[in-house]
């Protein structure tokens, strides 16, 4: 039976169920990536232990360590890839700002506030060719420039194909015009950026594995 490493933090919890029930043909692993505890961990200096393709001592499961030679496919639920991180709500932008935020070869991994997104360049050098990033989903009422959305879109592409990982995005029917997740998708109505059983259902159907 093939082993799947799933990763990521609070929207790998979301999606949980959907792969426990969706996956059953292979050997599903949780590996918590992301989270709050790692990037507190992450922004005071923590990085993984590695030894060949062992890793593993983060923040959030300190004491744990996995072989990623062990896994067929490593899978990415979100990373902290979020484009409100880079730019807040209603704030207008030039395309020189645009370009000036965006056009760094670290902006996926030296993220705003400090946190050094690790794993989506280790994991991947690591485990070659066995890498999936399922983008972490855009935010509900999302007040964000489309254009700047997409150019972000573009960065991230760029960024994947030259780590070797395959990218997905959620479904377009999971959107509305302005880019913003649907509200039937919401887990409540004061979060904005996690998603009910429903939406990882639709998202996680699409995902080919091998």
């Amino acid at each position: 039976m093939k082993k799947i490493l799933w990763c990521g933090g609070s929207h790998l919890g979301h999606a949980k169920k959907i792969i426990e029930s969706h996956f059953t043909e292979f050997t599903n692993s949780f590996y918590i990536t992301a989270g709050p505890k790692n990037k507190r961990w992450s922004i005071q200096g923590g990085r993984y232990f590695v030894e060949g393709s062992v890793v593993g001592d983060n923040g959030a499961e300190p004491d744990k360590r996995l072989d990623l030679s062990d896994f067929d496919q490593i899978i990415f639920i979100g990373q902290w890839i979020q484009p409100l991180k880079y730019l807040p709500r209603f704030q207008p932008i030039s395309t020189a700002l645009k370009h000036a935020i965006l056009r760094r070869d670290d902006l996926f991994i030296n993220l705003p506030g400090g946190n050094f997104n690790e794993p989506i360049v280790l994991f991947p050098k690591i485990a070659k060719g066995k890498c999936i990033l399922l983008c972490d989903p855009w935010n509900r009422n999302n007040a964000l420039p489309i254009a700047f959305i997409e150019d972000f879109k573009q960065e991230l592409i760029c960024f994947c194909q030259k780590e070797d990982i395959r990218l997905m995005f959620q479904p377009q029917s999971t959107l509305d015009k302005n880019l913003s997740t649907l509200e039937i998708f919401s887990r409540s109505q004061s979060d904005k950026s996690h998603f009910n059983t429903d939406f990882w259902r639709l998202y996680l159907q699409s995902l080919a594995i091998f």
